[in-house]
C-alpha cells in the first residue's frame, strides 16, 4: 500500500477523553499510535479543548503537525467537548452541522 500512489489511510479512533476504561491518562500513547500509523487522515471522536479537561485537539496537532477542524457538539463554562478531523491534506472548507433527533 505504501507504493500506491492513489490510497489514503484513514483512521477514526474514539479516545475516550484520552483516558482508559480505568481513567487513566492515554493521550501520549494515543498520539505515539498515530504517529506510527501515520495516516492521511484521522478522525477522533470524545476529544476535548478546554481549561477543564485539557487541550487534546491542540496537543494532537503540535504532536502530528496536521492541518484540522473541531467541532464541539458539548459547549460549557470551561468545556468544549466533540470531534476533530486532521488531514495531511488542506482543508478547503469547514462547517459544523447539527442534526436533531425526532
Amino acid at each position: 500500500m505504501d507504493n500506491d500512489k492513489y490510497s489514503i489511510k484513514f483512521v477514526t479512533y474514539n479516545i475516550h477523553s484520552g483516558k482508559n476504561y480505568w481513567m487513566k491518562p492515554t493521550l501520549n500513547e494515543i498520539i505515539k499510535y498515530l504517529k506510527r500509523e501515520n495516516p492521511d487522515i484521522i478522525s477522533v471522536q470524545e476529544v476535548n479543548e478546554s481549561k477543564k479537561r485539557g487541550f487534546q485537539v491542540s496537543q494532537i496537532q503540535e504532536a502530528l503537525n496536521y492541518n484540522f477542524h473541531f467541532g464541539a457538539n458539548v459547549k460549557k463554562t470551561n468545556l468544549n467537548y466533540g470531534i476533530a478531523t486532521f488531514s495531511s491534506f488542506p482543508i478547503i472548507e469547514k462547517n459544523i452541522y447539527f442534526y436533531l433527533a425526532k
